[in-house]
């Protein structure tokens, strides 16, 4: 006898359909990782950010100078504390925290960043809808192709009442 080996058609059409359910199924959980990438390099940079205060405010311990504002020497530049910790100035603070010395403050909220990092200092206000008053600023760190009204950046709140400042993430617009 001669037996005939293969598929039918219909074999087939049922692999190809088992085939395309579970590509369904699975690709949505593939197709969005930039956003995942983006979320973990803002994590990265809140940890520097967190660590790079920690040393600031350990200087600052050593140097007595954990009462009201002052300033301490870091690796040749100034930067301005209050309590011991950094402000939330960008210019004479947040950008010598985490290594963005070169980089200028956003003139603008709304302007978008055309460099790996940008941040903006001295603010009352961050589009999740946390606000400060009196003498209470924050500051926030936010990737290349973002604005700072965007919810995709670091931020960064010195409270200047002697306790350590609120570093977090705005993930809503990644």
């Amino acid at each position: 006898m001669n037996k005939n080996q293969g598929f039918t058609l219909i074999e087939l059409v049922i692999v190809i359909v088992i085939l395309g359910i579970l590509a369904a199924t699975a690709a949505p959980k593939f197709i969005d990782l930039s956003s995942d990438a983006r979320i973990s390099t803002l994590e990265g940079m809140k940890g520097a950010l967190s660590s790079g205060t920690d040393m600031i405010y350990a200087k600052a311990v050593i140097n007595q100078k954990t009462q009201g504002e002052d300033s301490i020497v870091v690796g040749g530049v100034t930067i301005e504390l209050h309590s011991g910790y950094p402000t939330g100035a960008w210019n004479n603070s947040m950008r010598y925290i985490v290594g963005l010395d070169s980089v200028a403050f956003s003139t603008s909220n709304s302007t978008v960043c055309d460099n790996e990092w940008c941040g903006r200092g001295n603010q009352t206000s961050i589009s999740s809808g946390i606000t400060t008053s009196g003498s209470v600023v924050i500051g926030k760190v936010y990737p290349r192709g973002y604005s700072f009204d965007d919810e995709c950046g670091v931020y960064f709140i010195n409270y200047r009442d002697g306790n350590k400042p609120v570093v977090g993430l705005e993930t809503d617009d990644c």
